[in-house]
């Protein structure tokens, strides 16, 4: 193995699934075993043989220790030198403490009944040595030819196991669905039963993975969060990925994946419902009805009954468990939850909020021997609600995991791997290496992966008759937005006269999709099929069935939805959606209103609109399209109407009083009304101006020594403009090593920058405090949500690029200087301070909770700035605590990038980047190299800014 090789493979840039620890003196065994592994279907990347000996042990330490390695199995070679070496036992050690799969192998001069193979008598291990033994294929190595003999019936063994784990090559077999299901799903999530053609997040499946079984090491805390943006496909991840996995892991019993809409309890995805398939795979029935029955039961008793059928689940996996390895101890009960996001929405709310009381008592005092778990998906702009709910419920901070958007490179796997997987299973099916170029080249932004995945499936079903999937077919379809458009068309024609885009629009507003404020984006429903083409609406049912015909919706039980949100992002839907949000958030309103209303036993005047309000909550009430989602809420409005009329007699005999006042106080209301005029010119003249600091006063500076605009000094890290700190200039290497641990393909290629000018950074990012300032005086129109967290002094989040522009323009305007972002090459050179390395400060990981807000030490939520240690330059937290807006569309490669440090050309539409990484961050996430980016519009609880001062240099003053 070369060094370039090796280094590779130690910081994960090829990712092994399989790690051979072995003693030097059985390399020519080690060479024999993978040699069999090769010739038994797996790839020679796929297992990780280290000969030379120089650091593997601690190589591999680390990378355990990281959780980071893709390895998904340790396969130890045991020998006396094995047993007995320090630099094994650190690598079996590690990979335990991390619930790594562990298979035993004597390869010689041990025998079974050896003690210090005591520590393994709960798993399998076989013995290579024994008789009868095979002659393995000869070869030569070292100058020698070596023959070496193993047991066939062990390696048989070994192999058998590894495919029960799922590991072995095409050990998820695939079976198409019917005579015409290909290997693509389109917008539908990946199910179970594709397990076998789910390709592209390899790693994040085994982190995934590593997480849960640490969970369980420690038993704390119980809820992983996986959090993804819409168009991540966190779903397939759930369902293909990580469920499959676990079924085969015998430390887990996986019982049921929950999906909140329509009731988490009650539903067609509900709790009744999906687990009674598990009891019944075991020999034991169980009727949903009855099960749903007993969770609506008085409190203590419906958590008596959740509690008693996660234990008699547990009793069943543990008893089918002990049939094969008696001592193995019970397996984790494990409940997942899809699309979390669902359980806060007002329709769904109530049931949601028993399901996790119920949830949580059960969590808090578990049943007898049992040891449950829960896992939740949920996206990025909603995972707020259930960061701050579950704490509330008594429980431990959940463990979270990022599932970063698929990176371009994971896309030729996801267009070739499953053509593949066709032409071994089926028939053949070849994919034109010029249309993998194409797919590749044309699938960017949010929704690149559904519309990438739905242009898979129109092509495989319109062409993939002759085995033939080309570049002049897919141009024939108008390339990747073409395909769903063209399906959507499609279906209008299909539906005839119910197919005009009016029927449309009454179709899918507002039964199928509603309005999130805080994400400020679409969101789908799950509607009752029943409801949602009732009454005069019936007539819209063969536009529906073409949409399900073309996979743009998709039915359950009873139930319909679009098949994914990225069919709510293309017109005329996105124009239909912004036309209608005030009314959909409305719609949301009311039903919320209406459930805390009932929970009150309607009691709770404090509740019921009144005036304004409640003459636009019944003209929403009257339109022909609300009525039946509004239906819930009768009751609530009607008793809104009641008190209103009473409480207009009550006030008739104060409008005298008032009118009189009103006259005392009109001359105060002009100062009112121009308030926020009065407040910029106080703020721009009596606190900014008086304390400006010039472009020689800032480049004299000495490095780290801040300065403010708009005060001459400020310990509290400035109420009204952000601290800054002059940055010199320099050169630097833009992007990462392909040797870098965790490195990202749009990291590359390497970049040489020069950045000539001195310039000036915020010390922090911009937090609270001084965006309020703006807001006050007029210059930012947003009022930043909080997300239900103290303000101040933490950096501002649910501002979206557009906003962060607004403060710079209004910063300048205050200051008379050129405030403005930084360019993402800025940001890269600010943070690395000089440090080529990973991080800042270096590559010792250990160092990184002295600089850095991350996943394992923030609480699940934002934190003050300036707590930490600053870089070199004297700037806080450009690693962690928020992900920060610079100025540059985001392009997949720094192959074309500046040389200057200046932005990439302005592209309209384009996502933007955002550097630094986040207070829900993985520490690989928070390397000086790593970039993602979001839609420009995007407002979330992981994003703020930092803002940049230009400095004018003498000699062009």
């Amino acid at each position: 193995m070369t060094a370039a090789l090796r280094a590779a493979w130690v910081w994960g840039r090829i990712l092994p699934r399989l790690f051979i620890s072995h003693s030097s003196k059985d390399n020519v065994a080690a060479l024999t075993f993978k040699r069999w592994l090769i010739a038994s279907g797996w790839a020679a990347e796929d297992v990780f043989l280290d000969l030379h000996g120089i650091g593997a042990g601690e190589r591999w330490r680390d990378t355990l220790r990281k959780a980071n390695a893709s390895c998904e199995a340790v396969l130890l070679l045991a020998s006396p030198d094995s047993l007995d070496s320090q630099e094994c036992q650190r690598e079996i050690n590690l990979a335990e403490d991390l619930g790594k799969e562990m298979i035993v192998a004597i390869v010689r001069d041990l025998p079974e009944t050896d003690p210090r193979l005591s520590r393994w008598a709960d798993r399998q291990f076989v013995d290579l040595s024994a008789a009868p033994a095979e002659q393995m294929e000869p070869f030569e190595h070292d100058g020698r030819v070596h023959r070496v003999e193993f047991n066939s019936a062990a390696l048989a063994s070994i192999k058998a196991r590894l495919s029960h784990l799922g590991i072995a090559p095409g050990s998820f077999a695939w079976e198409p669905k019917s005579k015409t299901s290909g290997p693509y799903p389109g917008l539908a999530a990946f199910g179970e039963e594709d397990a076998g053609i789910f390709f592209g997040r390899e790693a994040e499946i085994m982190a995934g993975l590593t997480r849960l079984r640490v969970m369980r090491k420690r038993r704390s805390p119980r809820l992983l969060v996986i959090v993804a943006a819409s168009g991540a496909g966190k779903s397939s991840y759930l369902r293909a990925g990580l469920w499959p996995r676990l079924k085969r892991d015998p430390d887990f019993a996986p019982l049921a994946i929950l999906r909140p809409a329509l009731g988490i309890l009650t539903g067609p995805d509900g709790l009744g419902r999906q687990i009674a398939p598990f009891f019944e795979h075991l020999g034991r029935t169980k009727v949903p009805g009855d099960i749903s029955g007993r969770l609506a039961m008085p409190g203590p008793e419906a958590m008596l009954a959740l509690s008693g059928l996660i234990g008699e689940a547990t009793a069943l996996a543990t008893a089918a468990r002990r049939a094969g390895a008696p001592d193995a101890r019970p397996p984790a009960p494990l409940i997942a939850i899809d699309q979390g996001e669902e359980m806060f929405a007002a329709e769904n709310a109530a049931e949601s909020e028993r399901f996790l009381e119920l949830l949580a008592a059960v969590l808090k005092e578990p049943p007898a021997e049992t040891d449950p778990y829960v896992l939740v998906t949920i996206r990025a702009d909603s995972v707020e609600a259930l960061l701050q709910r579950w704490p509330a419920l008594g429980l431990d901070t959940p463990e979270s995991h990022y599932l970063p958007p698929l990176p371009p490179s994971a896309h030729r796997d996801v267009i070739v791997k499953p053509a593949e997987v066709y032409t071994e299973r089926v028939r053949r099916l070849m994919v034109e290496p010029a249309l993998v170029d194409a797919l590749a080249r044309d699938a960017t932004g949010a929704d690149a992966l559904p519309l990438l995945a739905f242009t898979l499936e129109k092509l495989f079903h319109e062409f993939g008759a002759d085995g033939n999937l080309t570049l002049a077919r897919y141009d024939g379809m108008k390339g990747m937005g073409g395909s769903i458009d063209r399906a959507l068309a499609e279906a209008q024609r299909q539906a005839g006269a119910s197919g005009s885009a009016d029927s449309l629009r009454r179709l899918m507003v507002p039964g199928l999709a509603t309005w999130d404020p805080i994400a400020n984006a679409a969101k789908r429903l799950v509607a009752r099929e029943g409801e949602l083409l009732a009454g005069d609406r019936a007539a819209l049912a063969p536009l529906a069935n073409a949409l399900v015909a073309n996979r743009l919706l998709t039915r359950g039980a009873g139930t319909v939805e679009v098949a994914h949100e990225a069919l709510l992002r293309r017109p005329p839907i996105d124009g239909w959606l912004e036309a209608q949000k005030d009314a959909l958030k409305l719609r949301d309103d009311i039903l919320k209103e209406a459930k805390d209303w009932a929970d009150s036993g309607r009691h709770a005047e404090g509740i019921v609109r009144r005036g304004d309000r409640l003459q636009s909550a019944a003209r929403l009430a009257a339109n022909a399209d609300f009525t039946a989602t509004l239906a819930p809420a009768k009751d609530y409005l009607r008793a809104s109407q009641k008190l209103e009329s009473a409480g207009r007699r009550k006030a008739r005999w104060a409008q005298a009083a008032i009118f009189t006042l009103l006259l005392s106080v009109i001359g105060g209301l002009s100062a009112r009304v121009y308030e926020r005029e009065i407040n910029g010119l106080w703020f721009q003249y009596l606190t900014a101006r008086p304390n400006l600091v010039t472009d020689q006063a800032a480049l004299a500076k000495k490095p780290g020594d801040p300065f403010w605009d708009c005060s001459r000094t400020d310990a509290d890290y400035s109420r009204h403009c952000p601290g800054m700190v002059l940055v010199p200039a320099g050169e630097f290497t833009r992007g990462s090593p392909d040797t870098e641990k965790d490195r990202m393909e749009h990291e590359g290629p390497l970049r040489k920058v020069t950045i000539k000018v001195p310039f000036a950074v915020a010390m922090h990012a911009v937090t609270f405090n001084q965006w309020d300032t703006c807001v006050a005086s007029g210059g930012c129109r947003t009022v930043a949500w909080d997300s239900g967290w103290p303000r101040g002094r933490r950096p501002v989040i649910n501002v979206n690029w557009g906003d962060a522009q607004e403060y710079v323009t209004w910063l300048s305007k205050m200051t008379g200087h050129a405030y403005r972002l930084l360019t993402e090459a800025e940001y890269e050179y600010a943070a690395r301070s000089g440090n080529q390395a990973r991080w800042s400060f270096g590559d010792d990981e250990d160092h990184l909770k002295d600089y850095a807000w991350f996943n394992e030490n923030t609480e699940s939520k934002t934190q003050p700035v300036g707590l930490k240690k600053p870089n070199a330059f004297g700037l806080y937290d450009m690693h962690g605590n928020v992900y920060q807006w610079v100025q540059d569309c985001y392009v997949d490669s720094h192959k074309d990038a500046p040389t200057d440090g200046t932005s990439v050309p302005e592209k309209e539409g384009c996502r933007r980047v955002v550097r630094g990484a986040s207070w829900l961050s993985s520490s690989q996430d928070l390397r000086s190299a790593n970039r993602i980016s979001y839609s420009a519009d995007d407002r979330n609880i992981f994003v703020g800014f930092r803002v940049a001062r230009s400095v004018v240099l003498p000699s062009t003053l």
